[in-house]
C-alpha cells in the first residue's frame, strides 16, 4: 500500500531438477553431485531428479528431455549417447578445490544460468562443455564427450594413449608447425555473473602471476584477450578459466599433423 506500483523483486533459485546417478547425493549448497569412496557408475539414475549444478549432468538432462533435444518427440535418443563419458567428466567437475581468492573450497565446475530462449543447437551445446573445459563429438553411433583433464590423477598427469612411427604414418611423415605470436596472449580478463551484485564483473589474470608462465609477458609483451565464462557465478572458477587459458595459450602451442593407418584412426579419438 505504501507503493504507487509493484516494487522490482528478484529471485535466486536453483531452477529445473535433472537425473543423477544412482547412490550419489547432491550437496544442497553448491550443487555438486558427491561420488561415494571407490563409487562405481554403472549406467543407471535415481528415480527422483534433483536440482544439481554439474555441467555434466545438466548437458545430458538437456540431450535427454523435452525441455532440449530429446523427449518423446527429440531428435536424441539416451540410448546414442555415451553415458559413461559424462560421469568421467562429471567426477572431474564435482571435486571439491580450494578457491586460492577466498580461501574456501567449491566444486571444480559449477553450471549456473537461465535459458530463456531458443537457441542454435551446436551453440548451447558448445557453450555447456565450455564450462566444463570438454567437446562433443559424434562417433560409432554415439554422442560422446572428451574433457581437457588429466588421466592418471595419481600423478596429475596425461598416459600414453597411443605410439605414432614410421611403421603406422604415410610417407609424407610429420609436418610440425607452431601457433603465430600475434594469436599469443599474456593477459586475460574473464566476464562472470556476480550473483552478490547481480552485476557482470571481470576477473583479470596475469602470467606474471602464474610461476609456470614466467617471463612470458617480457618475451611477448602485454597482449590482453577478453573471455566471456559461460553460466559462471563464482569469481574463483572465472579465475581458473583464466589461468587454463594462458598456459593452454602460451605453452601449448606445437601442431603435429600426418596421415595414419585406418587402424590407428579407428582407435584413437579426439583428446
Amino acid at each position: 500500500e505504501q507503493f504507487q506500483n509493484y516494487p522490482s523483486r528478484m529471485y535466486r533459485i536453483k531452477g529445473t531438477k535433472i537425473k543423477v546417478p544412482h547412490g550419489t547425493t547432491v550437496d544442497s549448497d553448491n550443487g555438486r553431485v558427491i561420488y561415494p569412496n571407490n563409487y562405481i557408475f554403472n549406467g543407471t539414475f535415481k528415480t527422483n531428479k534433483e536440482w544439481c549444478s554439474d555441467p555434466a549432468w545438466i548437458l545430458y538432462d538437456i540431450l535427454t528431455t523435452d525441455k532440449g533435444f530429446g523427449g518423446p518427440d527429440g531428435v536424441i535418443d539416451a540410448d546414442t549417447l555415451d553415458v559413461f563419458s559424462f560421469y568421467s567428466a562429471s567426477a572431474y567437475n564435482s571435486e571439491l578445490i580450494t578457491d586460492p581468492i577466498t580461501a574456501t573450497t567449491e566444486p571444480r565446475f559449477s553450471c549456473n544460468l537461465i535459458i530463456q530462449r531458443k537457441q542454435d543447437a551446436f551453440t548451447l551445446i558448445n557453450d555447456l562443455c565450455s564450462v566444463m573445459r570438454a567437446m562433443a563429438f559424434y562417433s560409432n553411433g554415439s554422442l560422446t564427450i572428451v574433457q581437457d583433464r588429466p588421466t592418471n590423477t595419481a600423478n596429475n598427469t596425461s598416459d600414453i594413449q597411443y605410439v605414432f612411427n614410421n611403421s603406422n604414418v604415410s610417407e609424407e611423415g610429420f609436418n610440425y608447425s607452431s601457433v603465430g605470436q600475434k594469436t599469443k596472449f599474456t593477459e586475460v580478463e574473464v566476464s562472470y555473473f556476480d550473483n552478490d551484485t547481480q552485476n557482470m564483473d571481470f576477473e583479470y589474470v596475469s602470467a606474471d602471476e602464474i610461476s609456470a608462465l614466467s617471463g612470458y609477458t617480457t618475451k611477448f609483451g602485454k597482449t590482453r584477450k577478453t573471455l566471456k565464462a559461460f553460466a559462471c557465478t563464482s569469481r574463483g572458477q572465472a579465475n581458473r578459466l583464466a589461468r587454463w587459458f594462458l598456459y593452454t595459450n602460451l605453452k601449448e602451442t606445437e601442431l603435429v599433423t600426418f596421415k595414419t593407418t585406418l587402424e590407428a584412426g579407428v582407435v584413437v579419438r579426439p583428446s
